[in-house]
């Protein structure tokens, strides 16, 4: 007797918690077969993340009144392709926050992205940042996630949308304390089948320099094609970096399906020779609403002292000597659950 009562109330209490609380586990399980050359390198194997990093998160939000919501998400990336973590063994190494969220906006404290990050991905090659983009093969990707952050997303101002970011270096030694210190600002306008978008970021990596990124995209869905423009430029105080990327790309919908190309070129301003040129196709097929094969061709014509790999969201790409050119042939599968 005694014993179904305690299972009746501990029924009735998780059933009291899961109707203010809602939380979803979901993933992806990406994989390529990736055949590449880069000079007289060459390579064939099975890469994990070709449209997507593979994961698994959590993410979920509880009912506080008044309007105010509980938020968090905590998202772990792996290699499927041999079952390691896919952020240097970092558990939840792509995303890791909690916050408030209500009428006016949310605020998170954790591992997010930054307003650069979601520039790339807005404007970029069939949502950005995935194999055939060449923002994924000229980025190295140093300020997409920053760890000690407080984030700032504004709500929807009939498009409008703004958001913020203030990532601590927390470093503690005397007269350093700034240093490692990140800053980020976006905006985004997107009403029917307009977008733009544009970000700034700074990080001070030495008392005396400071790196910054600036971004700006613009996209129009025409129906039969939707083209994008992205541009990024990054410089630091010290003239030691300074670049900026151009792309084009477009995507086209087909039955069940998307045909996209895409052009992007570096330029490099800080050393002589080094710039590189990508040229992508990707085609896409839905075999269900979770389920996609792909495939792709790129090719990287590289100046004589520039050298890039044609990677993935995450798969690596096949690096050669300074001025080899690149080559690519991928097909694979993702599957999202």
């Amino acid at each position: 007797m005694k014993t179904t009562l305690i299972a009746a109330i501990c029924m009735g209490m998780i059933g009291s918690v899961q109707a203010q609380t809602n939380v979803t586990a979901y993933g992806v399980v990406d994989q390529y077969l990736d055949f590449s050359k880069a000079g007289a390198n060459s390579a064939s194997r099975v890469q994990s993340g070709g449209l997507d990093g593979s994961r698994l998160g959590f993410r979920g939000e509880e009912a506080l009144g008044a309007g105010l919501k509980a938020v968090f998400q905590i998202e772990a990336g792996f290699n499927a392709d041999d079952g390691t973590s896919g952020q240097g063994g970092v558990l939840f190494g792509r995303q890791s926050y909690v916050g408030l969220g209500g009428n006016f906006g949310q605020v998170t404290l954790g591992r997010q992205y930054s307003m650069y990050y979601d520039t790339l991905v807005n404007y970029g090659l069939g949502g950005g940042l995935a194999w055939g983009n060449a923002s994924e093969y000229f980025d190295d990707g140093a300020i997409l996630r920053v760890n000690n952050s407080v984030k700032y997303e504004s709500p929807d101002f009939s498009g409008f949308t703004f958001k913020g970011l203030y990532g601590m270096g927390e470093n503690s030694a005397p007269g350093m304390r700034s240093v490692g210190n990140l800053s980020s600002v976006g905006g985004q306008y997107a009403n029917g089948p307009v977008s733009l978008g544009l970000s700034y970021s700074t990080r001070k990596t030495q008392i005396s320099n400071n790196e910054r990124w600036a971004a700006f995209g613009i996209s129009y869905n025409f129906g039969p094609i939707k083209p994008a423009f992205l541009i990024t430029d990054r410089r630091d105080d010290s003239g030691f970096s300074r670049s900026s990327i151009y792309e084009v790309s477009a995507e086209i919908p087909l039955t069940n399906s998307s045909l996209l190309l895409d052009v992007g070129r570096i330029r490099d301003r800080a050393f002589p020779n080094a710039n590189a040129t990508a040229y992508s196709m990707r085609y896409d097929y839905n075999v269900s609403k979770r389920t996609t094969l792909y495939t792709g061709l790129a090719y990287i014509k590289a100046d004589r002292n520039a050298f890039y790999g044609i990677n993935g969201s995450t798969g690596a790409g096949l690096l050669g000597a300074p001025g080899d050119n690149s080559h690519a042939l991928i097909a694979g599968i993702r599957h999202r659950f």
